[in-house]
């Protein structure tokens, strides 16, 4: 990638938390070195990445080596962030930089919003033949998802916790906010994936965000094994939110009282109680499928697809429960498996045709990076 000409990448720092999986990084590293972007690396590993490797890159790549925690380690790069716009990125995944300059755009036009991000696409790397897939996931972004743009913050709160997708912790949000939804995350609470429940939360009542029509965030699936799972210190807890929230009653009285703590100082309106707010937002989560990725899934199917086919659904979800694992590994191992798989190009293509605007030039430099990656 060269510089590009457009200054509103000067505006963006793109914020990256590795821990472990340095050549990844380092492969992100090289994506966006020598753009208008500033990146700054917050790396976790045992040992820095050789000094050699980090001269090698461009001036906007600013790395740190920091041995604590994952919510420490963002908030201590806190005084390193100077530029109107930051955003979060996973050191796997690839953002098309004209869908950056798109959301930045949009956000330069209009002072309501204070995020604004694209549509994503999962791209899955097969070792065993160097092939790159895709598939759609979070299907709700390619339909009219206008459950963030409303102007009544509980009316926003509630919808997007009912069509939970976690399309705001990797939004281009303004720095004074950013900031502000990622020091929630130092109060950290027994249930997986607490951190992006809290940033998201807070993000979707702090003010309206944009999903342009616009693929933007590039999904990795299959390339190597979750941080998440890599490690006992660094596991997430395995109890889903909706267990947490039925169960830790202790514990969620002081989620509560602590999250309508920071919803009152962003919106001092009176009328509001803000402990029902969290409490009803819940209750939305909760009936949508939250992180569940099979209720939110057929929380989806039944409102676009209709009754009949959230029916079937249903079923083969029902069904695949009793399939032994062994079964299921055994399948997703055949030819007639990988036979189903979408090619990472065409997947795109198909999302053209769904009115989703996409870069395909910008994809083919991203798929030769990944394809020589894995080559070595």
């Amino acid at each position: 990638m060269t510089i590009d000409e457009h200054s509103d990448l000067f505006k963006l720092t793109l914020v990256m938390p590795t821990c472990r999986r340095q050549d990844y990084a380092i492969r992100n590293m090289r994506y966006w070195s020598n753009t208008g972007v500033i990146l700054l690396v917050l790396d976790d590993s045992p040992k820095p990445i050789e000094e050699s490797i980090i001269k090698s890159l461009g001036s906007n790549i600013h790395y740190k080596h920091d041995t604590s925690n994952y919510a420490n380690r963002i908030v201590n790069a806190f005084p390193k962030i100077n530029t109107k716009y930051a955003q979060l990125i996973c050191d796997d995944e690839f953002y098309i930089v004209s869908a950056i300059i798109s959301s930045i755009r949009e956000l330069e036009k209009n002072d309501s919003l204070i995020s604004c991000s694209g549509c994503c696409l999962k791209f899955i790397v097969d070792k065993e033949t160097s092939k790159i897939y895709s598939t759609v996931t979070y299907e709700a972004l390619y339909h009219d998802y206008k459950y963030t743009i409303q102007d009544d913050p509980v009316k926003r709160l509630n919808g997007f916790m009912e069509n939970y997708v976690p399309i705001l912790m990797y939004s281009i949000v303004r720095t004074d906010v950013w900031k502000k939804a990622f020091v929630l995350p130092i109060l950290p609470y027994n249930f997986f994936a607490s951190d992006e429940f809290q940033i998201s939360l807070y993000l979707s009542f702090a003010g309206k965000s944009k999903i342009l029509k616009e693929l933007m965030w590039l999904r990795s699936s299959g390339e190597h094994q979750s941080i998440r799972e890599e490690f006992e210190d660094r596991t997430e807890p395995p109890r889903s939110v909706e267990e947490w929230w039925n169960l830790n009653t202790k514990e969620r009285n002081d989620f509560i009282q602590k999250m309508s703590e920071t919803l009152e100082k962003t919106n001092t309106n009176s009328e509001l109680i803000y402990n029902d707010i969290i409490v009803g937002c819940y209750g939305h989560l909760l009936k949508g499928g939250g992180a569940d990725y099979q209720k939110s899934h057929l929380q989806f199917v039944k409102k676009k697809g209709g009754y009949i086919k959230f029916c079937l659904f249903s079923f083969f979800f029902y069904i695949k429960k009793f399939v032994p694992n062994k079964i299921k590994f055994f399948f997703k191992s055949t030819k007639i498996w990988k036979n189903r798989n979408i090619s990472f190009l065409n997947g795109a293509e198909a999302l053209k045709k769904m009115g989703i605007k996409v870069n395909i030039v910008k994809l083919i430099e991203i798929k030769k990076i990944i394809e020589n990656f894995h080559s070595k």
